[in-house]
């Protein structure tokens, strides 16, 4: 866990955190979603973010890419992936997210 808090990044900050992290990964897109996306976090909130996982084949790349992404923004974040979730969330999460990354 990160150790200090940093402020809640524009999503164009979040842009240039996000890409070089995916990149590395080969992620397809990422999806930012939920307060921050909304705009009606607060100081505690955390990053919700979905992904395309592209190149990501295993749990370990998966677990990689999230502590790497967790550092790079540092607060913590719930990380989940576009083929695991129920098609009602998907698209809650499709139409409420903002695209901070993509190939």
């Amino acid at each position: 866990m990160p150790s200090a808090k940093k402020k809640i990044y524009s999503i164009g900050e979040l842009k240039e955190i996000v890409a070089p992290v995916a990149e590395r990964y080969g992620v397809a897109k990422v999806y930012l979603f939920g307060s921050v996306a909304r705009g009606d976090y607060d100081e505690n909130s955390d990053y919700d973010f979905c992904i395309e996982p592209g190149r990501i084949q295993d749990l370990l790349a998966l677990s990689g890419f999230f502590q790497d992404l967790r550092y790079a923004v540092g607060r913590e974040i719930d990380l989940v992936d576009t083929k695991s979730l129920k098609p009602d969330f998907l698209n809650a999460v499709l139409s409420e997210g903002v695209i901070v990354y993509e190939e």
